[in-house]
């Protein structure tokens, strides 16, 4: 049996709202205020710039009982409180995969009601609580850089070893290593890496190794001797 169909009111862009189309809603791209008031689900997928706007004109035409979502990563459903003061039921939802997306909601039912809509969307839903939002959002900032320092990576070692597979062997083994190279080999490395900008990317990641692992010999090359090299 399939689940009722939604109609939802969508602000700007939400790549969400269009698998929620392909899923058999009703998705209209709406452009007054005033249009939320035949929607189930209103989608906001403005600009951060013009959120906190945006929710203000909404919440003279918002009902109680009806959906908002957003999916900024700049803001938590504080964003939403004169919404929420009014009865509506929000919730936040981010991309954190192609699979997977967190879910966040005011309360239980709209959480229930974000998990069941992310399953449509044949998407996996990650709960989130509002507390720790930020620091999930951090962690997911955080894990992206990882994908400069692999290019990097690859660049260089796309000089020494033309195979893709071993290339790729090569940066997940030392994904998973713990092993932090001694000073003169650190500086060996540091002057075989064309850009400055990689170069001093490189002795911040050193650094913050050293750190966790005590390393404090290859913490001062990278605080110190290090940088008087450029």
């Amino acid at each position: 049996m399939q689940a009722p169909r939604m109609r939802i009111a969508v602000f700007g862009f939400s790549e969400l709202s269009e698998r929620l189309r392909e899923a058999g809603h009703e998705v209209f791209q709406a452009s007054e205020p005033r249009e939320i008031e035949s929607a189930q689900l209103v989608v906001l997928g403005v600009s951060p710039e013009q959120m906190e706007f945006f929710v203000e004109k909404l919440a003279v035409f918002a009902k109680r009982g009806q959906l908002f979502l957003h999916s900024c990563p700049r803001y938590t459903l504080e964003v939403f409180r004169p919404l929420v003061e009014l009865g509506a039921l929000c919730f936040v939802s981010i991309e954190t995969t192609h699979e997977a997306w967190s879910v966040t909601a005011s309360d239980e039912v709209t959480a229930t009601v974000g998990e069941l809509l992310l399953a449509e969307c044949q998407l996996r839903s990650i709960s989130v609580p509002e507390s720790k939002l930020q620091e999930f959002v951090a962690g997911v900032a955080f894990a992206s850089f990882r994908n400069q320092v692999e290019i990097i990576a690859y660049q260089l070692l796309d000089q020494a070893v033309t195979d893709t597979e071993t290339q790729v062997e090569i940066v997940d083994n030392a994904a998973g290593s713990r092993a932090l190279m001694d000073v003169g080999t650190l500086e060996r490395c540091v002057e075989v890496i064309p850009e400055p900008a990689d170069r001093e990317t490189f002795r911040h990641l050193a650094k913050r190794m050293a750190q966790a692992y005590r390393a404090h010999d290859v913490e001062w090359w990278a605080m110190n001797e290090g940088m008087d090299k450029e």
